[in-house]
């Protein structure tokens, strides 16, 4: 990895968890004083890189890849006690909300119900002062897609929230009468829409520039694809493979793989990349500035679509019938990293998830970008030597850092303490030995009060899996795994590591974030109150010896 073209000479470390997971009264996390303390918590530990994953309102299945526009920020984020601070809303009418029961679970149905009417009550108060106007109207003319989104999501609002390849045929083609005579219909949605964008840039903006001020790096994620119901699609419906009509012909996704027998059918619309040359790739770089405005690095999502992307007939109910098409290859990049040296887009270093079926000329185009490549250590441990997610305990020599970024795992990973029982035991020895535990050394100390774990059951008859005492043993060794695999990661020759909250905590199959190919119950895992205290000692030990 680089830093504005040198090398860097020490590695950098940090934590993945989204904005989401932070803990908050109001059922979500928030750009808030809980992100604050936590960039706080960072920089006590050692670490120095807080990863999140898209930032951008989510649509379908609450997924943050599957977002209603690349450039508008999660209304969702925005922290209510700073519109009190401002005399937008009042902490009794927060208050008043039910956010939910859990305070470990996002309850995304509470969020839509409760937040949104919160949120058209500031925005009236808000109208009310000029200065707020002003500041309203200069966001406006500056952000021309984020009034794109405002304008998609008053009209599906209008249309009671039908996808826009459902709307009246004028209106979905874009027709300007048509956008015209609506666009004065819901001209007052529109307007809030735009003012909650305003206020969540400038509550972002603020967050970042603490992070700056304490030596902390924003890591964002960029996901490849746009959602076929989109602000971005609707707007740029020439730059997609749609027919006449507006529908997809094909759709993105992967082949069958380690996580899906059946493959991924992802179902968003894939790029006309030969349009979108003819335009000098005008909307991937202007969604890339975007993002480089957002953060100081940028995780760019399935890299491997750039040289080659897998194409699903719309018709096919699975992954399985598909066929890879050539991308856009180095030429995007190429136009980008102009515009960041004319200084058109602001400098950001790009990270790629190269992940998956990764053939030759992936790896040709990852090495002429220079970008950073990613390791998984769940993946590391099959016993070849060659595997490209084995790295190396760091011996200090600058010269050796790697230029990949290793993580334990991802937000698609189970968190290693649930991980842990699923390998076997080659995998189990394997990991051990990397993270320098000699023998059984990691269940010993509480086997042998375990009188009956060499035999099939137990004297009182019950089976290791009814027997209380055996569920908590391995629940203790899940949690003495996942906190080796992180320490032993920490110590890597990866220029930069990131541990997921889920396993810095030592959390079990409760904490996952997202299982693949799984529609319901994803994205909901949260941090409680109660868990930062232990979060914060942990991040603490397992980074203790990069400032030592």
């Amino acid at each position: 990895m680089k830093r504005n073209g040198s090398p860097t000479d020490c590695r950098r470390r940090g934590v993945l968890m989204h904005v989401s997971s932070l803990p908050s009264e109001y059922g979500i996390g928030t750009f808030g004083r809980q992100a604050y303390r936590f960039i706080d918590m960072l920089r006590e530990s050692g670490a120095c890189v807080w990863s999140v994953l898209p930032l951008g309102p989510t649509g379908f299945g609450d997924s943050p890849y599957q977002s209603f526009s690349s450039f508008a920020l999660n209304p969702y984020f925005l922290d209510l006690e700073q519109l009190c601070e401002k005399g937008f809303l009042t902490r009794e009418e927060c208050e008043s909300v039910d956010w939910g029961p859990d305070p470990s679970s996002c309850d995304y149905a509470a969020l839509y119900g409760g937040r949104m009417p919160l949120l058209m009550t500031a925005y009236a108060r808000a109208m009310l002062q000029p200065e707020v106007l002003s500041k309203l109207h200069s966001f406006a003319e500056e952000n021309p897609h984020i009034r794109d989104y405002a304008l998609f999501t008053a009209i599906k609002a209008y249309e009671g929230g039908k996808p826009w390849y459902e709307w009246e045929p004028e209106l979905r083609a874009r027709k300007p009468k048509a956008l015209r005579a609506m666009a004065r219909k819901v001209d007052c949605e529109c307007r809030y829409h735009l003012f909650v964008q305003q206020q969540l840039y400038e509550q972002w903006d603020a967050l970042h520039a603490y992070a700056a001020e304490n030596g902390v790096e924003l890591m964002g994620d960029m996901p490849i694809y746009c959602a076929y119901d989109s602000a971005d699609c609707w707007a740029h419906a020439d730059m997609f493979q749609l027919d006449a009509e507006l529908r997809q012909t094909s759709v993105a996704g992967v082949p069958p793989d380690y996580f899906c027998e059946l493959g991924q059918r992802w179902g968003n619309p894939l790029y006309d990349w030969q349009k979108l040359r003819r335009t000098g790739y005008k909307f991937w770089l202007e969604r890339m500035a975007a993002a480089a405005r957002l953060y100081d690095i940028l995780r760019i999502d399935h890299f491997r679509g750039f040289e080659a992307y897998y194409a699903i007939p719309a018709s096919s109910p699975d992954a399985r019938q598909g066929e890879w098409r050539k991308g856009c290859g180095y030429e995007l990049f190429k136009r980008f990293k102009a515009m960041q040296e004319r200084g058109e887009a602001p400098m950001c270093e790009i990270v790629a998830e190269d992940l998956g079926f990764i053939t030759p000329n992936v790896k040709r185009l990852l090495t002429r970008t220079g970008f950073a490549g990613m390791q998984v250590l769940q993946f590391a441990f099959d016993g070849s030597r060659k595997n490209p997610h084995l790295n190396k305990k760091w011996d200090g020599d600058p010269q050796h850092i790697v230029n990949k970024v290793c993580y334990t795992g991802t937000h698609d990973n189970p968190p290693i303490a649930a991980w842990w029982p699923t390998v076997s035991e080659a995998e189990r020895r394997r990991v051990m030995k990397y993270c320098g535990i000699k023998g059984r050394r990691l269940s010993d100390a509480i086997c042998r009060l375990y009188p009956c774990d060499e035999q099939e059951l137990a004297d009182c008859g019950e089976t290791k899996e009814e027997c209380e005492f055996a569920q908590s043993y391995m629940r203790l060794q899940c949690s003495r795994a996942a906190f080796a695999l992180c320490c032993a990661a920490a110590e890597c020759n990866a220029e930069m590591i990131l541990l997921p909250m889920q396993d810095v905590l030592c959390l079990g199959a409760e904490a996952r974030m997202n299982t693949p190919s799984v529609q319901e119950g994803n994205w909901r895992w949260r941090i409680t109150e109660e868990q930062m205290p232990a979060a914060e000692k942990n991040m603490g030990r397992i980074f203790r010896s990069e400032r030592e």
